[in-house]
């Protein structure tokens, strides 16, 4: 489920701000190693994770949502609308 919902969230981010994401928290690349390969502050770094975090747990828990909404049954009734 997380690399689905990494690939649904990933074009609502600069590159820049997705690979600081992805080789930290995924690769485990170190935040120092990172931050100066892609010539952002340590800070910014962190902050990138975070928010990308926080929006691949929002986008799982939205499809859990969908999800748990399929199938359920309908107040609709056939036969007891009098338009049908």
């Amino acid at each position: 489920m997380f690399v689905w919902a990494s690939n649904e969230v990933r074009r609502e981010f600069h590159e820049n701000t997705w690979q600081a994401f992805w080789q930290t928290a995924v690769e485990g690349r170190s935040v120092k190693q990172v931050a100066e390969r892609l010539k952002m502050s340590a800070g910014s770094i962190y902050v990138a994770k975070s928010r990308i975090l926080t929006r691949i747990k929002e986008r799982i828990e939205e499809a859990e949502g969908d999800l748990s909404r399929v199938g359920k049954p309908t107040n609709h009734h056939p036969g007891s609308d009098p338009k049908e």
